[in-house]
């Protein structure tokens, strides 16, 4: 095989700047000393390369004729002129072999090779592009049945509110929810808890009275087995009161406190009806009742509100002349008349004067106001803000006001002059671990939402990135790269553009990039110090690398990671590459495990991470 020399006797092409000639020759051949520059463009032939075969000799020439340096080849033979040693010392090697310190060390340079994991890559992407899609219908159908199961899921129990509460002549309180009783001492502590289905009441409690220290009387809804009942609290038991005709159904009941006797409303039948202690009836009458009737038996007169205006009927209790009225007596305050309150909702007595609730009739607003025994008006109370006056419950000389939704007392004095609220410790406990379950649900619901929301996304994104990772993977060639032997000194490196600062990658102590010419051929050195070797169909190039296979080269943008003048020694080569998109690149520099790309990851990992922290 006819081996060449190439040569150079200084001429430089038409059209070219002999400076600029000069300083390209400088740079191909790595030679800093100006004299020794001169004695290559002394007119005097100089082998520069010798040995070459056909095809490196014509690179060479070529890329001299680019720089603008008109060399020749010739036929070698057997006896080297003696102009060759010249050549052989302007062009200095390292200890490695590489042409000159702007090249890498060939010595740590490693082939490109094509294992098991990279042929069956294109079959586990596809594989793990059906898995995130699995994994991702997955948690859109599991998004949806937490959110529908969420929404049929039940809320926790409400808390018992308070319908009712009472209060005897030593000072003991009990209070009542539909589902138990509330026992306090005369200092307001709580003592007991009743459960009423224990006691034997059953159905819906509206109402309770002291009947004595331990008896209680029940009034739960109306039903027609009766719903008045009698519970000893000692003895833990109710039982239903009934006279000659049957259970006793009422809306009302009083206690008169002399004889024991019971005083019993039914707005139904629009009746009044005296019963003994034992419920036997002594005395009915036919009487217009309001739908809500409230009794008090009170200096031996039976008192109930009326039907027509606020005003309160005062009747006579006695068996011989029961329910006769005695008077009726109009409530007028003149705030209450200005509110339209016309009607009596609730009235008691306590500290020597009596407490009443007007509402009117159509709105349902209501007030509350004091009156002496004459029923003069004394005061109005005022009550909290957006506060509707409850039951009236007298403790002593103060007066209690229901309100049964946040399971308190309201507490006043006699002077009408609000106190610290009745609380129940119990309904506050169950209150506060009903918002805690809520809470907790709704933060587990959120939770759980927001996860299986970014886990499809997640599952989405992966399946997008494994069919991308398909598609570079289906255009790679599979091809090893060769080993560079004998020929990695006739490699020309191209020089790296000069930096006033160093670059990221050598702040942080990476290999630096490198892009060598031979021939026809480029010789790509990535991070790794992993290099490939290919001509123009073997490479794709994206406007800010070069790659071939899982090798990429920073050039940068407008290839000004190399100077400008070495780069027309690429540009031939390259007419025949491919394109590469930025999403191939990606991959590549993932493939390829580079720090930077690596780094980029952890970092949006952080981010999604701290988002997710954030909304929670």
């Amino acid at each position: 095989m006819i081996r060449f020399n190439l040569s150079f006797q200084g001429e430089i092409l038409p059209g070219h700047d002999p400076v600029i000639a000069r300083r390209n020759f400088a740079r191909l051949f790595a030679i800093s000393d100006r004299h020794r520059i001169e004695q290559f463009f002394s007119g005097k032939p100089v082998v520069l390369r010798r040995n070459l075969d056909s095809q490196l000799a014509a690179s060479w020439q070529m890329r001299m004729r680019s720089l603008g340096l008109q060399a020749d080849l010739t036929a070698q033979t057997e006896d080297a002129p003696a102009a060759a040693e010249p050549a052989a010392r302007a062009t200095p090697r390292t200890a490695a072999g590489s042409t000159s310190r702007r090249g890498p060390n060939l010595y740590t340079l490693r082939p490109y090779q094509v294992g098991a994991a990279q042929r069956q890559r294109l079959a586990r992407a596809a594989q793990l592009q059906q898995a995130g899609t699995a994994v991702a219908v997955a948690a859109v159908i599991a998004l949806a049945l937490l959110t529908a199961g969420l929404r049929a899921l039940p809320p926790p129990a409400a808390v018992p509110a308070l319908v009712s509460a009472a209060s005897h002549h030593g000072g003991e309180l009990m209070l009542g929810t539909r589902e138990f009783l509330l026992r306090y001492d005369r200092s307001g502590a709580e003592q007991d808890l009743l459960s009423l289905s224990q006691l034997g009441f059953t159905g819906r409690l509206r109402g309770l009275l002291w009947e004595g220290p331990q008896t209680l009387l029940l009034l739960g809804e109306s039903k027609p087995e009766g719903n008045l009942y009698r519970c000893q609290i000692a003895e833990r038991q109710c039982r239903l009161l009934a006279d000659e005709s049957g259970p006793l159904q009422a809306d009302a009941v009083a206690v008169i406190a002399a004889s024991g006797q019971l005083i019993v409303a039914d707005s139904g039948r629009s009746q009044l009806s005296l019963h003994s202690v034992l419920g036997h009836r002594l005395a009915s009458a036919e009487r217009a009742l309001p739908a809500a009737p409230v009794l008090r038996a009170q200096d031996g007169l039976l008192l109930v509100n009326s039907t027509e205006g606020p005003g309160i009927s005062v009747l006579r209790y006695e068996a011989e002349s029961f329910a006769q009225q005695l008077d009726e007596i109009l409530l007028l305050p003149p705030t209450a008349l200005e509110a339209g309150l016309g009607s009596v909702r609730d009235f008691a007595w306590s500290g020597e004067q009596w407490w009443a609730t007007l509402q009117n009739p159509d709105t349902g607003a209501a007030g509350m106001f004091r009156f002496d025994t004459l029923w003069n008006v004394l005061g109005t109370v005022a009550l909290p803000p957006t506060e509707e006056p409850g039951a009236l419950v007298p403790w002593g000389t103060r007066m209690l006001v229901l309100d049964g939704e946040r399971g308190q007392l309201l507490r006043f004095s006699a002077e009408g002059e609000p106190g610290i609220a009745l609380a129940s410790p119990y309904l506050q406990t169950m209150a506060s671990a009903r918002t805690e379950a809520l809470t907790l649900r709704e933060l587990l619901g959120k939770f759980a939402t927001v996860l299986l929301a970014l886990l499809s996304l997640a599952a989405s994104l992966f399946t997008l990135w494994q069919r991308q990772r398909q598609r570079v993977f289906a255009a790679d060639r599979q091809r090893s790269a060769p080993p560079l032997g004998s020929r990695a000194s006739d490699i020309f490196w191209l020089p790296q553009r000069p930096r006033r600062l160093p670059s990221l990658p050598a702040r942080l102590g990476l290999r630096q990039n490198h892009l060598g010419v031979l021939g026809k051929q480029l010789i790509l050195v990535d991070h790794r110090g992993v290099y490939h070797v290919g001509n123009g169909i073997h490479l794709q190039q994206h406007p800010l690398f070069l790659k071939a296979e899982d090798v990429i080269v920073y050039t940068g943008s407008g290839r000004r990671a190399f100077t400008a003048d070495a780069w027309p020694l690429v540009q031939p080569t390259l007419t025949a590459a491919g394109k590469a998109d930025t999403a191939a690149v990606v991959v590549t520099l993932l493939e390829s495990g580079h720090p930077l790309a690596l780094a980029a990851v952890g970092l949006l990992m952080v981010v999604l991470a701290s988002g997710l922290l954030l909304l929670f």
